[in-house]
Order: C-alpha cells, then structure tokens, then sequence
C-alpha cells in the first residue's frame, strides 16, 4: 500500500461566545501529487470532507476539543493523527 501525507493549517474564528476553528490542509501521496476525493474526517464526528483536485480541504465550525484526524483513499494506508483543537 502506497502511504498519504496530510499537511495541516489551522484557523482561528470566533462565534458568539466560543471559539470555534477551520482546519485546512492537503492531501498528498509520498511524490507530493495531490489526492483528489480523498476523505478527510474527524473520527466518531460529524465533521468530514472530501479533497478537491489540488488535494485541499476543509473542516469548518470545528469546536475545541481532542479528535483523531483520519485521512482515507483507496489503494493507500490510511492516514491517523492525533490533533487538540484549543
């Protein structure tokens, strides 16, 4: 199986009277070509995305928390990363 790279750029933005996040990022394969319709999602949540054709993505109103990021696409090994949104 071929390995995903995922970069990652968080956002700040604020909403009433929480802080709420977007995460940004692109998925890649280990020559750097982007993945297009890869999934991106925050597992045992509602938050998911599928990558465009440069490979980017985006998590919107994402709430402070602990999750685990899961970056998949057929063929590939899936992708697992520990993230704290604070």
């Amino acid at each position: 199986m071929k390995n995903i790279t995922v970069i990652l750029l968080f956002i700040l933005g604020f909403q009433s009277a929480w802080s709420q996040y977007t995460i940004k990022g692109t998925v890649k394969d280990t020559d750097q070509n982007p993945l297009e319709f890869a999934s991106v999602y925050f597992l045992d949540t509602e938050y998911a995305a599928a990558t465009n054709e440069m490979g980017a993505f985006e998590l919107n109103e994402v709430e402070q928390g602990s999750y685990t990021l899961i970056a998949d696409f057929l063929g590939f090994d899936t992708y697992e990363a520990h993230l704290y949104v604070d």
